[in-house]
């Protein structure tokens, strides 16, 4: 399968495998490294933003489906901010906006949008001070879901 988008073409993003290969290849670098031609954004979310347009070529939504609707997965980018005892997180990691009138009305918790959204591919990066976001360098890249228990 391929996906067009901002004129790039991703093949095989229809798989875990073929998507998780992808992210790999920016493990350890910056999205600088790899897209040089990256121009950096402002506001909110730009290093997320950046990574879905530069890295996994689609652009940026407000589309309340997953990221990578064929396999159900959302991508999130959170950051990592140094501290003498290691590393904390850098800020809460928001997953969905809900719209409670709506949720109230699903019979079950899997028919919920809060659940669909809550299959996560999530990237995490280093933050430094005063560096740009475009250096800032992918630390751990994971899939994460929400355990049946």
């Amino acid at each position: 399968m391929e996906i067009k988008t901002n004129s790039k073409t991703q093949s095989g993003a229809s798989s875990k495998s073929s998507i998780m290969a992808h992210a790999l290849t920016i493990l350890g670098k910056s999205l600088r490294e790899l897209y040089p031609e990256a121009v950096a954004g402002g506001g909110k979310g730009n290093f997320g933003n950046s990574m879905e347009f530069y890295h996994f070529g689609y652009d940026n939504n407000n589309n309340p489906e997953p990221d990578f609707a064929t396999i159900g997965y959302d991508l999130k980018c959170t950051p990592l901010d140094p501290k003498t005892e290691g590393y904390v997180a850098g800020e809460r990691l928001v997953l969905t906006m809900i719209d409670f009138i709506e949720e109230a009305k699903v019979n079950h918790y899997t028919e919920s949008h809060f659940w669909k959204k809550a299959k996560l591919l999530l990237i995490f990066y280093l933050r430094i001070k005063n560096e740009p976001y475009l250096d800032y360098i992918v630390q751990m890249i994971r899939w994460w879901n929400i355990p049946e228990t």
